[in-house]
């Protein structure tokens, strides 16, 4: 079995389209603190999310406990909501000494929930890096997504998912047969099964 290294910074990751890189780039540059990532599932937004703040704050792979993260899909309520965003008031261990926010399928929140966050985000600092995702945008409180800068993240195309699988496989020390490209793709480019193809190499 080929163990795939996750993501482990920006460089790591294929955007699906020249405005995901832009966005990419200017959140891990630190110029851009609020990214909104949309698209279908399957497409990688919760990987890029995570290698984004990896690149912005070098020693955070480190220190894990540093990111704040919820999944709305598991956790809607206004409870958790307050929970995690109280958790962003620790002072992080990494060098910067903040805390990252990443909430996965913001569209599943309770309409109450939704409204709580929206009015908890404002009350952060401003330059606390915050990343949503969502499959979903329409469902989303528009006041909500005017205080982020939102990047539609689609799947990538063959040519470019062919490409991350040749990165991963060299990263891993794996020679890469055109049997097993075809394998890996069987199911397309839905970023969850590529990996879950890929680790059966």
């Amino acid at each position: 079995m080929m163990v795939i290294r996750s993501p482990s910074g920006w460089g790591d990751i294929i955007p699906p389209h020249s405005t995901a890189r832009r966005a990419g780039d200017a959140f891990v540059s630190g110029s851009l603190d609020r990214l909104l990532l949309e698209g279908p599932p399957g497409s990688g937004k919760t990987s890029a999310a995570y290698a984004m703040l990896f690149s912005r704050i070098p020693d955070l792979h480190k220190t894990q406990n540093d990111i704040s993260y919820l999944n709305a899909a598991d956790c809607r309520t206004e409870s958790d909501v307050l929970r995690t965003i109280e958790g962003m008031r620790m002072y992080g261990q990494n060098s910067t000494g903040q805390r990252f926010l990443i909430i996965d399928e913001v569209d599943c929140f309770a309409s109450v929930a939704a409204s709580t966050l929206k009015g908890k985000l404002d009350g952060l600092e401003t330059n606390v890096p915050v990343i949503l995702t969502t499959n979903h945008i329409s469902r989303l409180d528009p006041a909500l997504v005017s205080r982020f800068k939102a990047v539609h993240w689609n799947r990538l195309s063959v040519d470019q998912m062919t490409s991350w699988i040749k990165g991963q496989c060299a990263k891993a020390g794996y020679s890469l047969k055109d049997t097993d490209l075809a394998t890996i793709l069987a199911d397309g480019t839905d970023y969850r099964k590529v990996v879950q193809n890929l680790a059966m190499l």
